[in-house]
């Protein structure tokens, strides 16, 4: 209710002061800083952030709105890092009488670029450990190994970003349990909207000398249900994704009890 308040008050002021059509924007202006605290209330860092709502004034002061930009860099959210984010939202409903709350879930198209820096803070998360704490692979003869499956372990795992591939430094624990370090070269597509996989991964000695290694072929990267990849592109230094992001309405109340 005091949102809509604020709305109604600057209103009065607006038409005071500024005539139509100059003034026929005024709630979409006034709604976009509210709807950027908002934002930042729901990631755990973000900078330069830009959003721009975009609708007629009479929907927008009822939370109807019919778009949204949203932009912004060094992005954390879940723990999960982007060196910039673009996302664009439409048909948006909002209930503004106590605060901003989104009464129904929007697909929003979304773009992520991320940095060598962002794919190492990925590796060393724990939705990518739990998926990997149990991958082996078989050391192949001609790298040196007895054909014997030992575990990777990825926890201090670190990644350069080639063209077209990565480049992970991890370490494997031979048969008595002490610890080797490990060369892996693996291109990276989409599977599935939901999934990345991975593409030829190799065994890359000092010498240069590789071996594929067959455990790890097509093995799914899991996204998760919200987020829906469409395009993908490795170049040195730097990934870039887009796709969308379903963005959950907020429970009320009684819903979250």
């Amino acid at each position: 209710m005091r949102i809509r308040r604020l709305c109604l008050a600057a209103a009065l002021a607006g038409t005071m002061l500024f005539p139509l059509p100059a003034f026929s924007q005024m709630f979409s202006n006034l709604f976009s800083p509210l709807l950027q605290a908002w934002v930042r209330s729901q990631v755990q860092q973000v900078d330069d952030l830009q959003v721009n709502v975009v609708g007629p004034d009479a929907a927008v002061m009822n939370g109807q709105i019919s778009r949204v930009d949203i932009s912004g860099r060094n992005l954390v959210y879940q723990g999960i890092s982007a060196r910039s984010l673009s996302m664009r939202g439409s048909d948006i409903r909002l209930d503004t009488r106590q605060g901003l709350r989104l009464t129904k879930a929007v697909r929003a198209d979304v773009a992520l670029s991320l940095s060598e820096g962002d794919i190492n803070n990925y590796l060393a998360s724990p939705a990518f450990q739990e998926q990997t704490k149990n991958w082996k692979i078989k050391l192949p003869g001609s790298l040196g190994g007895a054909e014997q499956e030992v575990p990777i372990d990825l926890s201090n795992a670190r990644a350069r970003v080639l063209r077209n591939q990565l480049e992970i430094n991890a370490t494997v624990r031979l048969g008595k349990g002490e610890p080797a370090p490990l060369r892996i070269v693996s291109g990276l597509e989409i599977a599935n909207p939901h999934q990345l996989r991975l593409v030829d991964p190799r065994l890359v000695a000092d010498d240069g000398n590789s071996a594929p290694i067959d455990a790890l072929k097509n093995t799914p990267i899991l996204l998760g249900k919200d987020l829906e990849m469409r395009r993908l592109n490795i170049v040195p230094g730097m990934v870039f994704l887009e796709g969308s992001f379903q963005i959950q309405a907020t429970p009320t109340a009684n819903q979250a009890i």
